[in-house]
């Protein structure tokens, strides 16, 4: 569109919404009808005195403004009518399988997973008794303080073999055990194969060190029978008060010494017949925790 008085094209207004950084381009109304030179044009009507003739908005910098003879253009119409939908993501189908409904018998298939499962989990119990954790219960006193009867401890066997000094460990009876009262025992490991334990005034010597046991109680000594014999276990051994442990044996001894049997009686045990090292007591209750 030009002006009719210069001929020159109107330019439009550039509107930048206070809001958003885009730019929106905006045309003004047409201005009114200028008189025309022609003898047969008609005057323009003369608006009332009241009113006087509506003038065109000038464009502003900052903002637009609306003309009363073309409807207003709101610069925030197009976002604000945008539907939400444009902004929402689809939902995600589930993995997870539709629902029986209740009241539904359960499927064949339902049953074969479940005895899978419950044989899954008795194999596991009965691998982890076998090869990991094994429940033992103590039927005398020999180990007292520190065991009493009735006790029930837990043997870690992953430890089979193997013994450090101090260490509670299970093993076989010997033959030559004469109380001949359980299949297994437990004792506490003194001496370790190649070393030379004796005994002399009621106390313990490894070569020529005297054994510190802490877990005895105070005043306890520890006496060799009169009746003590020699081993096979013990190397070269000439005296019952005096040992040298065997290659692949270790010497054990009850902490109550007055009522155990122990290697002073049988002699020093294979290592190959330890079930296994005493990590916890879990009976009684009161009791519970490691040893």
């Amino acid at each position: 569109m030009s002006d009719p008085t210069t001929g020159d094209p109107e330019q439009p207004t550039t509107f930048r919404s206070p809001a958003y950084e885009e730019e929106k381009t905006f045309f003004p109304p047409p201005p009114p009808p200028q008189p025309s030179d022609s003898p047969d044009a008609m005057p323009p009507a003369q608006p009332a005195a009241s009113a006087p003739p509506a003038q065109p908005s000038q464009a502003q910098p900052s903002q637009a403004q609306p003309s009363e003879a073309a409807p207003s253009i709101d610069p925030l119409l197009q976002y604000r009518s945008e539907p939400e939908e444009y902004h929402k993501q689809p939902p995600r189908p589930s993995r997870r399988p539709p629902r029986e409904p209740r009241g539904k018998r359960p499927s064949v298939r339902f049953w074969i997973q479940l005895a899978v499962m419950m044989g899954a989990i008795v194999l596991a119990v009965v691998l982890l008794r076998v090869f990991v954790l094994e429940s033992f219960y103590i039927t005398s006193n020999s180990m007292s303080p520190t065991l009493d009867s009735n006790d029930r401890i837990i043997v870690n066997k992953l430890s089979s073999g193997s013994a450090s000094r101090g260490d509670m460990v299970v093993f076989s009876r010997p033959a030559a055990d004469p109380t001949e009262s359980n299949d297994d025992l437990v004792k506490r490991v003194v001496a370790l194969e190649g070393e030379t334990i004796s005994f002399s005034q009621g106390r313990v010597f490894i070569g020529e060190l005297l054994l510190v046991e802490p877990y005895l109680p105070e005043g306890l000594t520890t006496e060799v029978p009169a009746d003590s014999r020699l081993f096979d276990a013990c190397v070269n051994q000439t005296l019952p008060s005096s040992c040298t442990v065997a290659p692949g044996h270790v010497y054990v001894l009850g902490d109550s010494r007055n009522f155990s049997f122990d290697s002073r009686f049988f002699g020093p045990v294979p290592k190959s017949s330890i079930v296994g090292r005493a990590v916890w007591r879990v009976w009684p209750i009161s009791d519970f925790g490691g040893i």
